[in-house]
């Protein structure tokens, strides 16, 4: 089953789309709104079967996601079918109305983020710009007379394309050991956590003797800290939504929240405020610097598979950064593959609590297909001579060459597709063939 993005911020689906597409995803086409819509703003817009457009994603100025259509579905976006049922089309906001149609940086470093995600989760080996239709990352203005995607993205394709195959044939998903930790492994972190734990409006009252709240439910001292910097952004509106009492105890320097139970209707007012702009714009900027300080940490003990970072990110989202028992998960998983099946059976054989989360999580990391990913490498022999090499794990994706000489390769990942039993990931990254055509030695 196609997945959705874990990037998304906000999600608000569109009447205007056909159910399902009708061919495997093997392309993204990128537009702009021709304003400055937000996420929001843009839903709306396709929200109304009057409008007859949508798109699979919006990226607004601000750098956040919109998913409009699902993944699965066809949106109705580039005014050509053919495109459009094998493309995972995204919209971008301008921050600039006119001239070149310029868009912000936060904006395009967010569009590169979801091109590498929708190619690692839909098995496109390589992003191909060819300036015409012929290639799988494609413009509007290919299909239809439009300015769109203006000027300024237009010029800026074949520096997406460099961008994304950077990251797809050796860079931040490979291995997260050198340079600044992907925005993509802190999202699927982000997506697994939040998950298992909570949205923005959560609230726990007596959460192990304190009260936990939020997305990644901060717990305690870390709640009220939380909701200090959530009030100091508004404190007019703080006050009407907490009520004076709650209001002092949370801004007074005294107060202490170690062992602070909440009542009902005090659990009501600390959502509101969790729940307005500004809550949730706090939250988002605190669990990216919470989950970078779990993988950095994780880093720290050695570990460098994207799907183990996320693993143990959850783990000491629970117990704590410091946790001596997940140092040693690590340690323990860096004595066999360091991947994160490593890491879970780690887990089954030091720990004795949330097993059942930890493997909820475990099939969750393994579904994303990263790098690694659990499955090991091993050899197969090509039994069928001029066996197809295809984009992706499917006889809908286009091919991309044949194997003839009946030698001996490495598959490095597993997927279910049409037109095989299974179909294998060619470790040199030419592609997918269908394993009905390779003995396994």
């Amino acid at each position: 089953m196609m997945s959705n993005s874990p990037l998304i911020n906000y999600t608000k689906i569109s009447p205007n789309s056909s159910k399902p597409r009708n061919k495997p995803i093997s392309k993204i086409t990128i537009h702009h709104m021709a304003g400055d819509l937000t996420v929001e703003s843009c839903g709306n817009v396709f929200s109304s079967s009057n409008r007859q457009a949508s798109a699979n994603y919006g990226i607004g100025t601000d750098g956040r996601v919109g998913l409009y259509v699902e993944e699965k579905d066809r949106a109705w976006t580039s005014s050509n079918a053919g495109n459009d049922n094998q493309a995972v089309t995204i919209i971008v906001a301008n921050d600039q109305l006119g001239g070149d149609w310029h868009v912000s940086g936060k904006a395009l470093n967010k569009l590169i983020d979801l091109c590498v995600d929708i190619c690692n989760r839909n098995g496109i080996t390589e992003l191909v710009y060819t300036g015409d239709a012929t290639g799988n990352l494609t413009r509007h203005n290919m299909f239809v007379a439009t300015e769109c995607p203006g000027a300024y993205l237009q010029n800026k394709f074949p520096y997406i394309e460099q961008e994304v195959n950077k990251r797809l044939t050796g860079g931040a998903m490979r291995s997260e050991s050198l340079g600044e930790i992907s925005a993509i492994t802190i999202a699927y972190a982000e997506n697994i956590i939040c998950v298992n734990e909570g949205g923005y409006g959560s609230i726990n009252r007596d959460d192990n003797g304190a009260v936990s709240v939020g997305k990644i439910q901060w717990h305690a001292e870390r709640a009220l800290s939380l909701l200090k910097s959530i009030v100091s952004k508004n404190i007019e509106k703080a006050k009407e939504l907490l009520g004076s009492a709650l209001f002092d105890e949370i801004t007074s320097s005294s107060a202490d929240w170690d062992k602070r139970v909440v009542t009902g209707d005090e659990a009501s007012r600390l959502s509101a405020i969790l729940l307005t702009n500004d809550g949730k714009e706090v939250q988002d900027g605190l669990v990216k610097e919470d989950i970078q300080g779990y993988i950095e940490k994780g880093k720290s003990y050695g570990l460098i598979d994207p799907g183990a970072l996320i693993y143990f990110a959850d783990g000491v989202n629970q117990y704590g950064t410091n946790s001596s028992l997940w140092k040693k998960i690590a340690e323990r998983a860096l004595e066999a593959a360091g991947d994160v099946t490593a890491m879970f059976e780690a887990t089954k054989a030091l720990a004795s609590e949330y097993l059942d989360r930890r493997e909820s999580v475990y099939k969750s990391i393994l579904a994303l297909k990263l790098s690694g990913g659990g499955q090991a490498q091993y050899p197969v022999r090509i039994t069928v001579d001029g066996l197809s090499i295809r984009k992706g794990p499917g006889d809908g994706y286009p091919i991309n060459g044949a194997i003839t000489d009946g030698g001996v390769y490495t598959i490095v990942e597993e997927a279910q597709g049409p037109g095989a039993e299974k179909w294998g990931k060619l470790k040199s990254g030419a592609g997918w063939v269908p394993l009905d055509g390779a003995t396994r030695l």
